[in-house]
């Protein structure tokens, strides 16, 4: 009766560790890309963020909340893309280049290099579809503003 009882306990705490990683935070490593905004480029791609991190195997994206904050920025941009890649081994995020130049602050800010926070979570699914997981990240890498003509402050 008493390795009945064990056998249980050991579930129990198996359970709830479980449950407790259901939502978690991690601190991940970014790269931005391009890592110099140019601000008036013509025909400029995105800005894209990889995120270091894995996809629980079984697992498939299912929705996504991620954030783009440059410097003190008080605005923070929306990502409009956030994808996994199995082949790397890392997420994508992408954000609207056109909104980010235009952003007062941003170009008040060329000739400048600063850090460039991504965050925020995603969810996913279970193959079977009984387990649901949100996971939180944050991440940071450097970013240099410029504006062709006014060059480094």
């Amino acid at each position: 009766m008493k390795r009945n009882g064990c056998a249980i306990c050991i579930i129990l705490v198996c359970l709830i560790g479980l449950l407790l990683n259901v939502g978690t935070s991690m601190a991940e490593p970014v790269t931005l890309s391009p890592h110099q905004l140019v601000l008036n480029a013509k025909q400029a791609e995105d800005v894209q963020a990889v995120i270091g991190m894995s996809m629980p195997s079984g697992y498939t994206l299912t929705g996504f909340d991620v954030k783009l904050k440059i410097a003190d920025n008080p605005t923070e941009f929306q990502a409009f893309s956030f994808r996994y890649c199995a082949i790397d081994d890392n997420f994508l995020a992408r954000f609207d280049r056109q909104e980010i130049t235009a952003d007062p602050y941003v170009q008040s800010i060329a000739g400048s290099t600063v850090t460039a926070i991504v965050y925020g979570s995603y969810t996913a699914v279970s193959a079977d579809g009984l387990h649901i997981i949100n996971i939180e990240f944050e991440g940071s890498d450097s970013m240099t503003i410029l504006r062709p003509g006014k060059g480094r402050r």
